[in-house]
């Protein structure tokens, strides 16, 4: 019935009665998507899943698991031995295309960083890596089971690393594939100078590399090992007269009596490595029982993300800028809710870096664009308010080679003039690659949008930059703000940024203000424009329409 399903949608399907010759036929014809029934003869689901994720041929095609069981035990099983989806029976059919045409678009998206030669040649991966020279996954996978077979032996501590290059995508997009290429060269020479002759290093793939510590006395030896590596690839790259710098994320696992194969340590070691993207406070983090958990609550996040597009489960929310010398709205920022229709609304914290990883955010910000600017356009109709409106871009859309054209159409798409526009971004958002964001954003400038720099303060860099940045608005971050009248540093910081700011004759806006004494301190130090819970919280559209349409003297009232 599911092959009928899908063969109406226009799918090219094939069946395999059991686990056994399920597996030979995804060796034989390499799908685009396998669907697999947890009980099955010959091999279960959780056989069948272990030996595609185990194969290199195989392990990044999408898997959808089907079961009658809808416990969370059953469902953590299957997605710590890397499924990609769950389908509880009896299967929807609404639910089973849109679980399809989800997993498909993902990998689609994640295909694009491997349309280069960064990608590994199928014939390569038997043994070694044609770009770094360094040993293939398959290789360093047979290494480790060997390790792991002498470990109890030598009654050594066996441990393996697992290094990602954070959006590497967005060097191949600033520079090109030949400069990626020479930064996977130099990533790999780099690590295999740092420990020659104290472990086996390989690259896993695209950009990520695998590394075994099979000569350690303790574990403590290993976090030494990893805290070096990550100091050691924070240095700059010097690649064709430019120094170009990476952060990387690095996972580990150890060996022990419940861990014994290899590719069971890759996986616990990718799952540490993805925690540290997730929090974005770690540099590097070792494999622990509790991170079964949160993968879960990862992969679930990102299977409903896959989804939420579609079905419009998204909303945009308008937080007031108030101008504190007139107390009228002169201004919203646009920011990004969602509201899922079984856990209600979910933190932009849990998915908005998941989005990043997932390439979601590029269609994402375009919809939030579209949508916030048609809305001023209804707000200009309607109320007469000469508002701006504030969005945020995400270093993955400054990277866009159209990003320009893209902001441009929507704005002709919706008749909302350049000049209602700010769009605001962080500040290390430059910090990579500064020569093309600043190329970028004057272009935007030039055309006659304003350019922000968000939670301004927080960045290392911030001083060092902000000269050479194209930049119309200052934000002092919320953090600095909500201390003002406690913290003598976050007071003399905060001040620092006001004066700064009227000194270089860019606009200011001070974000998270609460309490009347934060207003009067940045009003006595000539900070023109707040917002904040004190004024209002984020809105619905309708709410802050119903705001807007009041008088002037009553809306400064609420205000």
């Amino acid at each position: 019935m599911l092959s009928a399903f899908l063969s109406q949608e226009g799918f090219h399907c094939v069946v395999a009665q059991d686990g056994l010759l399920g597996v030979q036929i995804a060796k034989d014809i390499l799908p685009d998507l396998i669907i697999c029934d947890v009980r099955m003869p010959n091999l279960d689901g959780y056989e069948v899943l272990g030996e595609i994720r185990s194969d290199v041929a195989l392990h990044h095609i999408p898997f959808i698991f089907l079961s009658g069981k809808s416990e969370g035990r059953s469902i953590r099983q299957g997605m710590n031995l890397g499924a990609d989806d769950y389908l509880i029976k009896p299967i929807d059919r609404r639910d089973l295309i849109e679980a399809v045409h989800a997993r498909l678009k993902k990998q689609t998206l994640q295909s694009q960083a491997w349309s280069s030669p960064q990608r590994i040649p199928p014939a390569q991966e038997t043994g070694q890596d044609i770009l770094t020279g360094l040993p293939g996954r398959l290789v360093l996978t047979q290494a480790l089971q060997r390790a792991i077979g002498q470990m109890s032996q030598y009654q050594q501590t066996l441990a393996f690393l697992c290094i990602n290059i954070n959006r590497f995508r967005s060097v191949n997009t600033a520079f090109g594939y030949p400069v990626g290429d020479r930064l996977l060269r130099g990533v790999g020479q780099r690590l295999s100078q740092l420990l020659e002759g104290r472990a086996v290093v390989a690259r896993l793939s695209g950009d990520e590399f695998g590394i075994i510590l099979d000569d350690l006395f303790w574990e403590r030896d290993a976090l030494a090992v990893a805290e070096e590596l990550w100091q050691a690839l924070a240095e700059p790259f010097e690649i064709e007269g430019q120094a170009l710098r990476i952060q990387v994320s690095i996972g580990g696992a150890f060996a022990t009596g419940s861990c014994l194969r290899a590719e069971q340590l890759l996986t616990q070691a990718d799952l540490a490595r993805r925690s540290t993207i997730a929090t974005g406070c770690e540099h590097y983090r070792f494999y622990d029982p509790s991170l079964a958990e949160l993968d879960v609550e990862h992969r679930w996040i990102e299977m409903e993300l896959t989804r939420a597009l579609e079905r419009d489960e998204f909303l945009v929310y308008y937080q007031p800028q108030v101008d504190l010398a007139s107390g009228y709205i002169t201004g919203v920022e646009a920011l990004l809710r969602w509201r899922h229709p079984q856990r209600g609304m979910i933190s932009p914290e849990t998915f908005i870096r998941r989005a990043e990883e997932m390439g979601l955010i590029i269609p994402l910000g375009e919809w939030v664009l579209r949508t916030a600017c048609s809305q001023m356009k209804a707000w200009a109709t309607e109320t007469n308010e000469p508002l701006k409106l504030s969005v945020n871009l995400s270093i993955c859309q400054l990277q866009q080679p159209n990003l320009v054209k893209t902001v441009m159409r929507i704005l002709a798409e919706t008749d909302l003039h350049p000049r209602q526009l700010t769009l605001e971004l962080t500040e290390t958002q430059f910090m990579n690659d500064i020569d093309s964001a600043v190329q970028t954003l004057q272009e935007l400038r030039h055309l006659g949008m304003q350019i922000a720099i968000d939670d301004f303060g927080k960045g290392y860099s911030s001083l060092q930059y902000l000269s050479q940045l194209p930049i119309d608005v200052l934000k002092i971050d919320q953090s600095f703000v909500r201390q003002v009248t406690e913290d003598q540093n976050a007071a003399a910081i905060s001040q620092a940024i006001i004066t700064m700011a009227r000194e270089l004759r860019l606009g200011l806006v001070a974000e998270g203000v609460e309490t009347s004494e934060q207003v009067e301190f940045l009003r006595s130090h000539g900070c023109g424009t707040v917002q904040g819970h004190l004024f209002s919280p984020a809105l619905k559209a309708q709410d802050l329409t119903a705001l807007l349409s009041r008088p002037r003297q009553r809306q400064k009232a609420l205000v």
